[in-house]
C-alpha cells in the first residue's frame, strides 16, 4: 500500500463529533480530511468519514482510542459529581 493513499479510519453520522476529532488528530500533527460531507438532503442516510494517509493511520486511530477514553471519563465524572451534588 502507498503511505500516501486515503485511509478512513473513523466514521460517524455526527459531523460535529467528525470536527472534533479532526481537530484532535490535526493538533498532533496529523493531516486530517473529512469525507462525505456533500450528501445534500440524506440526513437519515448522512455518514462522514475521517480520512488520513496509509503512513499515519495506525498513530491515528491510537489518538482517537484516546480521545474517545479520555471523553468518556469525563463524561462520568460530570455524572457521578451531578449525582453528589443532589
Amino acid at each position: 500500500m502507498n503511505t500516501n493513499e486515503p485511509v478512513a479510519v473513523y466514521t460517524t453520522q455526527d459531523l460535529y463529533e467528525a470536527e472534533i476529532v479532526k481537530n484532535a488528530l490535526q493538533n498532533e500533527g496529523i493531516m486530517c480530511e473529512i469525507d462525505g460531507t456533500n450528501q445534500g438532503g440524506f440526513v437519515e442516510l448522512f455518514v462522514v468519514r475521517l480520512v488520513v494517509r496509509a503512513a499515519d493511520a495506525d498513530r491515528a486511530r491510537e489518538i482517537i482510542e484516546s480521545h474517545q477514553r479520555s471523553a468518556s471519563s469525563e463524561l462520568s465524572e460530570e455524572s457521578s459529581s451531578d449525582l453528589t451534588e443532589e
